[in-house]
């Protein structure tokens, strides 16, 4: 009786996995980002006239790009100079009219040459530059309101033919098995039991098949959870997760997730989810 319970489950779970949700306005959390840090990025877009750097050291090229924009810059040279990038790294370079954000990265991966292991990021306010290394180190735990995303509960119709097939499925086990509710443990009534068993004003068989359809309902949930962590831990850093040896880690607890990631990430955390609230395929 109970392997043919759990094939019910599974065979429900699979086909009502496959019926896309409808679309949500609802936002799992909203993106605050304070004004300092407004106006950095802001100061980051300023575009700039045409200017050329003939051998200028990278310390001084730093301090100019951020004395156009008055820019708050904070430079962490240990860091760097870990990877190779030095405060007198000579930087050659002709810019057309390009906004500061482009002249940085330019710079740096000069710099860097082309080794792809600087950036920058904002910080309360202020630019910091330093290795992506080091920059991702710098994590912050945001909780997400995921409910939106996994309160995907069957219309009445689907209900409907839910019972209707799990009902289907009793009937032609019934010459194998005995009723289900006949089977059932002693201790059962003993031990705490799910609230659909208990519920006297439905038939046995109306109980049992209510039980059913929360445990399919349950799973769902458990399989949604699962597929949006996998999503974000494959599409956003997957390098700065703790499954991969990075810093960074995801935890499901209730309806929310408890996000520990860089500042960049968790932008990109909530950006994702967003875009699945709004698309009715997720």
């Amino acid at each position: 009786m109970l392997s043919i319970r759990r094939s019910i489950v599974v065979i429900a779970v699979l086909a009502v996995a496959s019926i896309p949700a409808a679309a949500s306005d609802k936002i799992p959390v909203s993106w605050q980002e304070d004004a300092a840090s407004a106006a950095a990025r802001a100061s980051l877009s300023h575009t700039i006239d045409p200017v050329e750097f003939n051998k200028m050291p990278l310390g001084r090229l730093l301090d100019h790009l951020a004395g156009l924009a008055d820019l708050s810059l904070s430079v962490r040279w240990p860091a760097l100079n870990r990877i190779g990038v030095f405060s007198d790294s000579l930087i050659t370079m002709k810019l057309g009219d390009t906004t500061i954000s482009a002249a940085l990265t330019q710079a740096l991966a000069q710099a860097d040459r082309d080794g792809h292991e600087t950036d920058f990021a904002i910080r309360d306010g202020i630019v910091v530059i330093s290795s992506k290394a080091d920059l991702a180190r710098d994590v912050d735990v945001r909780v997400y309101d995921i409910s939106s995303l996994l309160d995907r509960k069957l219309s009445d119709r689907e209900q409907r033919e839910l019972q209707e097939s799990v009902a289907a499925l009793w009937k032609q086990h019934y010459h194998v098995f005995a009723p289900p509710w006949h089977r059932q443990p002693r201790r059962w009534a003993h031990e705490s039991r799910r609230p659909a068993l208990k519920d006297r004003t439905k038939s046995p068989r109306e109980r049992e098949t209510t039980d059913i359809i929360l445990e399919i309902e349950e799973t769902l949930t458990s399989r949604r959870v699962a597929q949006l962590v996998h999503a974000i831990r494959t599409t956003i850093e997957p390098k700065t997760w703790d499954t991969a040896g990075g810093d960074a880690s995801i935890k499901a607890v209730g309806p929310k997730l408890v996000v520990r990631q860089s500042i960049e990430g968790h932008r990109a955390v909530h950006e994702l989810l967003n875009g699945l609230v709004t698309d009715p395929r997720h």
